[in-house]
């Protein structure tokens, strides 16, 4: 689950009235308010954008994953990058009949 870590950043910043200072930072009361109780279920681009413009802050430190009882982080381990093969390093030093065969294939695939 992804969280707001908003009043850590108000902390930081020795802002004790994070409402109020939000507020003054382009947020309606009614929104600052959400934002630093921890009742925000969503967040907009527009208002993610907000607050980065007012912490002088990327994304990254406003969100805190936090994850769900036992869950398994392995989606968070950093994902494996593959070689790229471009077609025309595989087809050279083919024979043409070669070739032909691999169009076939290509044509079978593409006929599925």
């Amino acid at each position: 689950m992804l969280r707001m870590d908003v009043n850590r950043l108000l902390r930081m910043r020795g802002i004790e009235f994070g409402a109020v200072w939000l507020s003054k930072h382009g947020m309606s009361y009614k929104q600052a308010v959400r934002i630093t109780s921890g009742n925000m279920k969503t967040i907009s681009l527009e208002l993610l954008f907000k607050l980065c413009k007012a912490f002088k802050c990327t994304p990254n430190e406003l969100l805190v994953y936090q994850p769900d009882g036992n869950a398994e982080l392995d989606f968070l381990k950093p994902l494996k990058r593959t070689a790229a093969i471009s077609p025309q390093d595989v087809l050279t030093g083919l024979s043409q009949e070669e070739i032909e065969r691999v169009l076939g294939e290509l044509s079978k695939i593409k006929g599925k």
